[in-house]
């Protein structure tokens, strides 16, 4: 009964033994290598295992700096402080993706072309800097800043901010303004702005600043007149 005990802790030991966990270890590796060589020339298998770039670009609304010395046509300040009460957008336009108009009553809403904030925030910081230029106010506000009874309170209700490819850009919007020494006014604003053949998303993204300095500028000329009646 000793010798096949003898002969199974021989075999015991030869499995454990340096030699033969070595040899283990050179198949197991060996398999593994095979694998993964025939898993890279499978089709769809490099890509999938190469890193991924974003493909997403973002854009945001500039209030460009004016040329020569157009920020001294101002003139003196109407106000000291303005507040840009309300600025709304369509539901629809104040998301992350950029949306075109193409044709008729159909839109197509960008992937990969986003918005860094939202269009409404946007909107409103990008006006409320050019009002402050046109008026000569060192102070501005915009939602959801508390107005004061010395603010001169503006709010705009956009009804349309539409990007026309290779067309042009239209800005429609209600405004009104109100303040001390001022007789409140109301009316609707209505701009397009051309955009040449073949443009660029980046130089549809620069006219919609543009549209809201011609908007802005708009606005402060119909102030002006009324502080000057005063």
């Amino acid at each position: 009964m000793g010798e096949p005990a003898s002969y199974l802790e021989k075999f015991k030991l030869g499995l454990t033994s340096p030699a033969m966990h070595h040899l283990f270890t050179r198949v197991l590796f060996t398999r593994v290598l095979a694998v993964a060589s025939f898993l890279l020339l499978l089709p769809g298998c490099t890509s999938l295992l190469a890193p991924k770039s974003d493909p997403a670009r973002y854009y945001v609304l500039t209030a460009t700096e004016p040329a020569g010395n157009a920020a001294a046509s101002a003139g003196s300040p109407v106000a000291a402080h303005l507040n840009i009460a309300s600025f709304r957008i369509p539901a629809y336009l104040d998301r992350s993706e950029i949306v075109w108009h193409t044709a008729g009553n159909r839109v197509a809403i960008s992937d990969t072309d986003l918005w860094l904030e939202p269009l409404s925030k946007g909107s409103a910081r990008v006006f409320s800097q050019y009002l402050a230029r046109h008026l000569g106010s060192q102070s501005v506000t915009y939602p959801p800043a508390t107005a004061t009874a010395q603010d001169v309170r503006v709010s705009v209700d956009v009804l349309q901010f539409q990007i026309h490819p290779n067309a042009d850009i239209l800005l429609q919007a209600n405004w009104q303004f109100s303040g001390p020494d001022l007789d409140k006014q109301s009316s609707t604003f209505t701009l397009r702005v051309p955009l040449p053949a073949n443009s660029s998303l980046d130089t549809s993204v620069s006219a919609m600043s543009a549209a809201l300095d011609k908007f802005a500028s708009e606005i402060a000329r119909h102030i002006q007149q009324s502080a000057a009646k005063k």
